[in-house]
């Protein structure tokens, strides 16, 4: 999730998405109104296989899948660069978690064979007593409680993202200096620079400033040209805040159009 220009729009888009997501998460939700429910006897008597151990075993294997998919949705959500990416992201993981639902609707319309048809309409048709679901309380509790953890998750990673933790830290750049060759004094490391005035949800990108001439070069992102340029200053000027304050838009080499 090494993300740190994301715009404000997008961010937004993200909550949405974690909100539908969390919503939406049907096993989650499913395994805890059965666990809720209980074990009792009128459900070994609908289905007179069951035990304690595999009644509860399936749950947790559920409430699993569950948590598994809602984190590799949130993952993908947090990656995101654009908000069509968090749209695609988030529309991809909610096909692929109801997959599922498509076996058994083919199995219970018998098109993989009699036999497993014969199981999945007793298992949509049989009904049993469970314990009174009149108090909806405890039920909304835990599930606000999953919107919470995933909201403060999902604060903790825009946090280290903005402050470019997961960017790479330091580049090694090679200049070839056969059309200018003045780049090739600008050859060595450049270590990240992250402006302080980087809010929490602001999207500014982060700078790369040369290590050995103590900031007279630096990478920085022009946003009118999107693109990554160069900027440097004369020997006579060897001050990090000056290569700090200078505009990008005025490199004296760029990239293509990129992020």
């Amino acid at each position: 999730v090494p993300q740190a220009n994301v715009e404000f729009p997008v961010r937004v888009t993200q909550i949405l998405a974690i909100l539908i997501t969390v919503a939406t998460q049907q096993d989650m939700h499913i395994s805890m109104n059965l666990l809720y429910g209980g074990f009792n006897t009128d459900l070994q008597r609908a289905f007179p296989t069951a035990t304690r151990a595999k009644w509860l075993f399936a749950i947790i294997l559920r409430f699993l899948g569950g948590c598994l998919g809602l984190g590799i949705t949130f993952f993908l959500i947090v990656s995101a660069e654009t908000g069509i990416d968090v749209l695609l992201n988030f529309t991809a993981m909610e096909f692929v978690s109801q997959l599922d639902e498509v076996d058994f609707y083919l199995a219970e319309q018998g098109f993989v064979g009699s036999s497993n048809q014969s199981v999945a309409l007793q298992c949509a048709e049989t009904t049993y007593d469970s314990r009174s679901t009149s108090r909806v309380l405890r039920r909304s509790l835990l599930l606000f409680f999953m919107l919470v953890v995933v909201l403060i998750a999902w604060g903790f990673v825009t946090k280290e993202q903005q402050s470019g933790k997961y960017l790479c830290q330091t580049l090694y750049v090679q200049f070839d200096d056969a059309l200018v060759p003045s780049l090739g004094t600008f050859s060595g490391f450049y270590d990240l620079s992250v402006s302080e005035s980087r809010g929490f949800l602001s999207s500014a990108h982060v700078k790369y400033v040369e290590r050995r001439s103590r900031g007279r070069a630096a990478f920085g992102y022009c946003k009118s040209s999107q693109t990554w340029t160069l900027t440097y200053r004369e020997p006579e000027f060897n001050d990090e805040s000056e290569i700090e304050e200078t505009d990008p838009c005025n490199g004296r080499a760029q990239s293509s159009k990129t992020f």
